[in-house]
């Protein structure tokens, strides 16, 4: 998603492990991100993304911050 990917081992949209996370954290604060016309798209985008790939997103979200309160 940036040009820091370039050199990444990791595919941003099929294996890259904060894709998830982008999109879980797109989701958790749409609305208080929808008042900031530069994220328009991006939340047009997360409109679009199937109701699957949202829940993954969430579920991956949801151990990843479980996983650090240990």
């Amino acid at each position: 998603m940036t040009d820091y990917c370039t050199k990444c081992r990791f595919t941003p949209g099929k294996d890259c492990p904060l894709t998830p996370l982008y999109w879980a954290f797109l989701s958790r604060h749409a609305d208080a991100l929808a008042g900031n016309h530069r994220m328009t798209m991006p939340l047009r985008s997360l409109a679009k993304r199937a109701a699957p790939k949202c829940a993954e997103d969430a579920r991956i979200f949801e151990q990843w911050s479980h996983s650090r309160e240990t």
